[in-house]
């Protein structure tokens, strides 16, 4: 079947022929993206390059709802993709699909890939999409990812008000919390916090964990109500942020995500106050 599907998109480029999607109206001779990350989709939006996407997943922001959508790394819609007659493909992960491969190399397509474990891999790629866009001919791309990371690395140097370790979670239901090596613990600790769960990923907890862990304060990150369960299980305050590019590695998330933090931080601190 893959390579059925492979083949088809060679065949549907070798007769020009556009299938049943329009390719996106850029202008002749102009740098063409697609990209099957929305990190990728946001972070080039960002640089300036928004208006040179022409194909996207379906959970993109930062670029026209009419700019087709050709599926992710794991799904891609590969005679679409073709169709779309891109010059340059993003992908996030740490090395693209066969097929991808095969079909890029068959059209001439350039195919740009990273792996995004950390924050610093986020500031690599940032750098890096800067760089790259510049030398296709977005200009200010490189200035705009220069300024983005320096930006970043100024906020992270202030250090944030902090009594003990501190719990953060992205579910009260059941209990799930970034552990180490997760974004959200990589700028929290960049920012001279500690976090109160010290094995990585994304453990699951229950609300005796939490006792044992006795966090001095819990951030919980979202919209959601907080259960008095995990009140009355943590030391000190609990307080929420809500700020979902704290999620997506990109641009937005080293411009944006500390300050959002140092906000909650600030929260918990100021709740935690004995009253006057």
């Amino acid at each position: 079947m893959a390579r059925a599907l492979v083949a088809a998109a060679i065949a549907l480029a070798a007769c020009a022929c556009d299938g049943a999607t329009p390719a996106k109206d850029v202008r002749p001779g102009a740098l063409r993206i697609a990209s099957l990350s929305p990190a990728l989709t946001a972070t080039a939006a960002e640089l300036g390059a928004g208006a040179s996407i022409v194909g996207r997943t379906p959970w993109c922001t930062g670029v026209e709802p009419s700019v087709p959508v050709v599926g992710s790394l794991a799904d891609c819609d590969l005679e679409r993709l073709v169709s779309l007659r891109p010059g340059l493909v993003l992908v996030q992960a740490h090395e693209p699909t066969a097929d991808l491969v095969r079909v890029a190399r068959a059209r001439g397509i350039d195919l740009r890939c990273w792996h995004l474990d950390t924050v610093g891999d986020v500031q690599a790629m940032v750098a890096d999409l800067g760089r790259e866009l510049e030398r296709r001919g977005i200009p200010g791309a490189q200035a705009a990812a220069d300024a983005i990371i320096a930006g970043h690395l100024q906020a992270v140097r202030a250090p944030i008000a902090e009594r003990g370790a501190t719990l953060l979670l992205f579910s009260t239901d059941p209990p799930m919390a970034f552990g180490s090596g997760t974004y959200p613990d990589g700028l929290w600790c960049a920012m001279g916090g500690t976090n109160a769960v010290d094995v990585p990923g994304y453990p699951q907890l229950a609300a005796e964990d939490i006792v044992r862990l006795k966090p001095a304060r819990a951030v919980v990150f979202g919209r959601g109500p907080i259960p008095d369960w995990l009140r009355r299980a943590t030391q000190g305050p609990v307080v929420t942020v809500d700020a979902p590019w704290l999620l997506e590695p990109g641009a937005r998330m080293l411009r944006d995500g500390p300050p959002a933090l140092r906000v909650a931080a600030a929260a918990a601190e100021s709740a935690g106050e004995p009253a006057p």
